[in-house]
C-alpha cells in the first residue's frame, strides 16, 4: 500500500485567549493522501512524531502521538494533534520537523510519509501563547498571525479584501515563493455543515481545484497534468463515478481525449486514427448522418438457365434485386448474363433485354439481339452487359432485369449465369439526363453528338452541381439550428 503526503498545513482555531486558559502543544493538521495513485477513502491511523532535524535525529518520548480513524474523503483529512500540556515540544529557539505515519484501520502495515516536513511559524505561534505576548490578542490578520488566533468577521461585513492601494498586484502565497520543500499550499472550503466544498492547491507538484457536493461527494475537479496541459472530470454522482472527463494531453501525445459516460458512453480521441477516433454506441449514428454513405445490394444466379417464354407481349424477370436507401439519391444497377438461342432458318429470333423498376414493363435501358431469317438453324450464344441509373427514394426499392423472347416456337431463349447489382449513390455531382423513351425494334438514326451538344451537357452538370451545394448547405444549417437549440435547452433545464 502506497501513501503520498501532499500537503501539510498547521492551523490553530482558538476562539478565545485568556492569561489563565491552560496552553497546550496541540494544531490542526491538515493533508491529503493517495493511495497507488488515487486519492485515498476511508479510515486511518495517523501517527505524528516531532523530530530535531530533518533525517535522523532524537525525537522525545513524549513528542508522539496516534490519531486513530481519521476519515479521508476523495484524499483529504483533517486531524487535531495535541501532544500535551508539557509546553516543551515546540520551542522557537529549536527547529523542529514532523514525520507521518499512516496506517489503514484495522490493517497491519505502516507507511512513513517522506520527506519530514519542517514545522513553521504558524505552528510556532503556539508559543507566543505562554509568552509574554499573550494579552495581545485581536481580530486582524496580522495579530490572528502573531497570536495563532481565529479571525471572526461576524460582527462586520463579512468580507475580508487584499489589495494593492498603488495599483500593483495584490499576492497571497500559499507555500514557499521562493524555498523548495517547505510543503504545497492549499485552500479548504467548508460548508456550514462542517462538510468540505472545495479544496484548491497543490498536489505532486500540479495546480488541482476539487469541488463537491453538500455531503461531501466529490463532484467535479480540474488539474494540470503530469506530462502537460490539463484535465478536468465531473462526477455523476457518489456511486456512478466519473460522467464527463477532458484530457487536453492525452498520454502526453499533445492530443485532446473527451470522455462521456452514463447509460451510454463514448468518446473521442484526437491522438486515434480513423474509426477509433470516434467511438458512439451502437444505434447513435441516424440517417440524416448518412448523406453521404454510398453502399451496396447483389443478387446471381450461375446453376440454372432463365427460360424466356417465346411470344411477343410477353416479359420474364431475369433476375432482380432489393436495396435500402437510407436517404434519397440514385441508383447506380449493373445487370450481366449469358443469352442462348436455337434458331430456324427462314425465321427471326429476337430478344429484348430492360432493366426496369417494375416487372411488368420495360424501362428506356434496352438492349437487343436479333438473328435474321436468312441465319442458318444453330445454336447461339451472346454475352451481355447492361448499366442504367435509376432516382430513388428512402426505403426498399426493387430492381428487375427483364427479358422478352418476341418470337414463335419452336425456337427458344434462355439467360445464363445471371447478375444484377445495385449501387446507392447518394450525391450527384453533375447532370443526370434519360429521354425517358422506350423503343424496340430497330432504333431511329441520328447524327453523332455535336460539340454544342457537348458545350449543353456541361452546362447541365455545372447547374445541378451547384444546385446540390445549396442544397446540401441548407441542410448543414437546418441541423445546425437543430442541435443549437438542443443546447439551449440543456442550459435552461
Amino acid at each position: 500500500m502506497l501513501f503520498r503526503n501532499l500537503a501539510l498545513s498547521a492551523i490553530f482555531a482558538v476562539s478565545t485567549i485568556a492569561c489563565a486558559q491552560t496552553i497546550t502543544d496541540s494544531f490542526t493538521y491538515q493533508g491529503y493522501l493517495e493511495e497507488s495513485g488515487m486519492p485515498a477513502n476511508g479510515l486511518y491511523d495517523v501517527s505524528f512524531f516531532i523530530f530535531d532535524s530533518e533525517v535522523g535525529g532524537f525525537s522525545p518520548p513524549d513528542a508522539n502521538v496516534t490519531v486513530t480513524n481519521v476519515e479521508a474523503v476523495d484524499g483529504a483529512f483533517t486531524a487535531v494533534v495535541d501532544f500535551g500540556v508539557s509546553g516543551q515540544i515546540f520551542d522557537s529557539t529549536q527547529t523542529r520537523w514532523l514525520e507521518v505515519r499512516v496506517t489503514q484501520a484495522g490493517q497491519p502495515g505502516t507507511t512513513i510519509l517522506s520527506p519530514r516536513q519542517q514545522i513553521t511559524p504558524t505552528t510556532l505561534a503556539n508559543y507566543a501563547l505562554r509568552s509574554e505576548y499573550a494579552q495581545h490578542s485581536g481580530t486582524t490578520l496580522q495579530n490572528a498571525y502573531a497570536n495563532g488566533e481565529s479571525i471572526d468577521v461576524s460582527s462586520g461585513s463579512g468580507v475580508v479584501s487584499i489589495f494593492n492601494s498603488i495599483g500593483q498586484s495584490a499576492r497571497l502565497n500559499l507555500g514557499s515563493a521562493t524555498t523548495p520543500g517547505n510543503g504545497s499550499g492549499f485552500i479548504n472550503v467548508y460548508n456550514d455543515d462542517a462538510r468540505l466544498n472545495a479544496v484548491m492547491g497543490s498536489s505532486l507538484g500540479r495546480g488541482r481545484f476539487r469541488v463537491f457536493d453538500s455531503l461531501g461527494n466529490p463532484g467535479a475537479y480540474m488539474e494540470s497534468n503530469t506530462l502537460g496541459g490539463g484535465r478536468i472530470q465531473v462526477f455523476r454522482n457518489d456511486s456512478e463515478g466519473i460522467g464527463f472527463s477532458v484530457d487536453g494531453n492525452h498520454a502526453g501525445t499533445e492530443n485532446t481525449r473527451v470522455d462521456i459516460f452514463g447509460q451510454q458512453s463514448m468518446s473521442f480521441n484526437t491522438s486515434a486514427v480513423a474509426d477509433m477516433s470516434v467511438i458512439l454506441p451502437n444505434g447513435a449514428i441516424n440517417s440524416t448522418e448518412l448523406l453521404n454513405e454510398a453502399g451496396l445490394a447483389t443478387n446471381s444466379n450461375t446453376t440454372a438457365l432463365a427460360t424466356l417464354t417465346p411470344g411477343f407481349l410477353n416479359i420474364d424477370t431475369i433476375e432482380s434485386v432489393t436495396i435500402q436507401a437510407p436517404t434519397d439519391g440514385y441508383i447506380l444497377l449493373f445487370a450481366t448474363t449469358s443469352i442462348r438461342m436455337i434458331h430456324f432458318a427462314g425465321d427471326t429470333t429476337e430478344v429484348t433485354l430492360s432493366l426496369s423498376t417494375t416487372p411488368t414493363a420495360f424501362s428506356s435501358f434496352l438492349c437487343q439481339l436479333r438473328i435474321d431469317e436468312l441465319n442458318s438453324d444453330g445454336f447461339y450464344a451472346y454475352p451481355v452487359s447492361m448499366h442504367g441509373v435509376f432516382p430513388v427514394t428512402e426505403g426498399s426499392n426493387t430492381f428487375y432485369f427483364l427479358g422478352n423472347h418476341a418470337t414463335n416456337a419452336p425456337s427458344a431463349a434462355w439467360a445464363a449465369d445471371r447478375q444484377i447489382t445495385s449501387v446507392f449513390i447518394p450525391t450527384a455531382y453533375g447532370s443526370i439526363t434519360r429521354d425517358g423513351a422506350v423503343q424496340l425494334g430497330y432504333p431511329a438514326v441520328a447524327p453523332a453528338k455535336s460539340q454544342l451538344d457537348i458545350i449543353a451537357e456541361q452546362n447541365a452538370s455545372l447547374r445541378a452541381n451547384n444546385e446540390r451545394l445549396e442544397r446540401e448547405f441548407n441542410e448543414m444549417k437546418a441541423q445546425m439550428q437543430r442541435i443549437l437549440e438542443h443546447a439551449q435547452h440543456g442550459l435552461d433545464d
